[in-house]
């Protein structure tokens, strides 16, 4: 079958089979792809667009956060994360990046907020989530 290079456009050959067929026409064009795509631009491949959530479909950990791999750390960084890098800049130390919609795989910049720990847990508590801990965040 012809296929077109996902780098440079040229047309090449490659087996029918859906699961091996390459998507760059030689191996150097395939380096290329691999090494130079940014995080964000990674990132905005795997999402799908709704009305209210913008959803992440690519690997996620093991509670449910969508993950991408950051070449420059080399290590996993949660989506959300660099959702609001993105959208408002660099998050200050001590600082988590919470969901207003509670839903872990959701990118969307609206849905998110800054909090502390302390803020994230008063969060989940007020919305129902979490009633073991009621007592020792605040909730009576």
């Amino acid at each position: 079958m012809k296929y077109n290079c996902k780098h440079c456009g040229k047309e090449f050959y490659d087996r029918p089979c859906k699961i091996n067929r390459r998507k760059s026409c030689s191996y150097e064009c395939r380096a290329f792809v691999r090494t130079c795509a940014s995080i964000e631009e990674r990132l905005w491949k795997k999402v799908i667009k709704t009305d209210s959530c913008w959803i992440f479909n690519g690997a996620t950990n093991g509670r449910r956060y969508g993950i991408i791999f950051n070449k420059d750390t080399k290590k996993p960084v949660r989506v959300h994360r660099i959702s609001w890098e993105i959208h408002f800049g660099s998050i200050p130390i001590g600082m988590y990046v919470c969901h207003k919609c509670d839903n872990p795989l959701c990118v969307n910049p609206k849905h998110l907020f800054l909090g502390t720990q302390l803020d994230n847990m008063r969060d989940m508590i007020a919305k129902g989530r979490g009633r073991k801990l009621a007592k020792y965040y605040g909730r009576s």
